[in-house]
């Protein structure tokens, strides 16, 4: 029994909403996880997952809190501020020098509680890396165009989870913490207009395969909540200069097709920011079934990918993910108890 010498553990928080098989799902844990740092009643969380009928996430928070306080918690740091990564143009396509300027700017004024302007600098691309009119090269999560501009849809998706003055719609308390409970807790009926940015499978139109025309079938379906959870991720996912091309963190490019695929692990030991910000950006996880397998020795209990499907002019989407075995002669006989890493 606890006492006040041993006090019992914080409580996990199963968020069923949140899927390790989906990437928008794994992405919005992983955001969750990433914007706890910068929340001081969340800092200290750990993330898992369980598996149920499928991979769910699991939040362990530094101190005891209910699924509804967890929303709440949510919605009110949002409701602060804090998006000055926002701030700008609203395209990440701006002139590599002005990028480099943005970033010298976010490095100076980041903090050790207080760098997710800068992190999320470091994931929108490297200012080394531009095309032939001076233009950063973005990030390979960047999958929109035209006019569905990426960080302008960001700041619209921020705007979309404040509390307005109208007394009904989809902005008052209630609605918003319906907004984060669906996104966290599920199931996902997909209510809301936002963009999806590319990041969610289901949210896909193949219309060679639905009842309706294209021109009644172009409406964005999204769970706005999930995809701001998302949008967090991108901190921990850097892209590099590799040569003469950019890299992101976490996705495998298949040289002869030149496509890309986003691929992330999943574990049953709880672990903290720190660790999950190496598991993203390790060797391993990129790699053959061999490398795959080092990882599962150490206390991955899956890996899963999802194609960069590109179409149009700029545009693309992740497509639905697969499971990434060990090689054939290279599965762990058993994974440890505790996650080495």
């Amino acid at each position: 029994m606890p006492d006040a010498t041993h006090p019992a553990a914080p409580a996990a928080i199963a968020l069923s909403g949140l899927i390790g098989s989906h990437p928008l799902g794994a992405l919005a844990a992983f955001g969750l996880l990433r914007w706890s740092a910068d929340i001081p009643a969340l800092r200290g969380a750990r993330l898992h997952w369980e598996q149920q009928d499928d991979w769910v996430a699991v939040l362990t928070p530094p101190t005891p809190l209910t699924p509804e306080a967890l929303c709440q918690l949510l919605l009110d740091a949002h409701a602060s501020g804090g998006w000055v990564h926002l701030d700008g143009p609203p395209t990440l396509r701006m002139p590599a020098a002005e990028f480099r300027e943005r970033c010298l700017n976010d490095a100076l004024s980041a903090r050790p509680a207080a760098r997710f302007a800068a992190d999320f600098d470091a994931a929108c691309g490297c200012e080394v890396i531009a095309d032939d009119k001076g233009r950063l090269t973005p990030t390979r999560l960047h999958m929109t165009s035209g006019q569905q501009q990426f960080r302008g849809a960001l700041a619209d998706l921020a705007a979309s989870l404040v509390v307005d003055s109208r007394p009904r719609g989809r902005q008052t308390p209630a609605a918003l913490l319906d907004a984060a409970r669906e996104a966290l807790f599920g199931p996902w009926s997909y209510p809301d207009a936002e963009h999806a940015l590319g990041w969610d499978p289901d949210a896909e139109r193949l219309h060679a395969l639905r009842p309706l025309a294209p021109t009644a079938d172009n409406a964005n379906k999204s769970v706005r909540f999930a995809v701001w959870l998302a949008h967090r991720a991108l901190a921990l996912l850097p892209a590099l200069a590799q040569g003469t091309r950019l890299q992101t963190s976490a996705f495998v490019v298949e040289a002869r097709r030149a496509q890309y695929r986003l691929r992330w692990p999943l574990w049953e030991t709880a672990l903290g920011l720190d660790s999950l910000a190496a598991l993203l950006t390790c060797r391993e996880l990129t790699g053959d079934g061999s490398t795959i397998a080092r990882l599962h020795a150490r206390g991955v209990v899956a890996v899963y990918e999802s194609t960069r499907h590109e179409f149009g002019q700029g545009y693309a989407v992740l497509r639905p993910a697969r499971l990434i075995p060990p090689g054939p002669d290279e599965r762990p006989a058993a994974a440890p108890e505790v996650m080495i890493f």
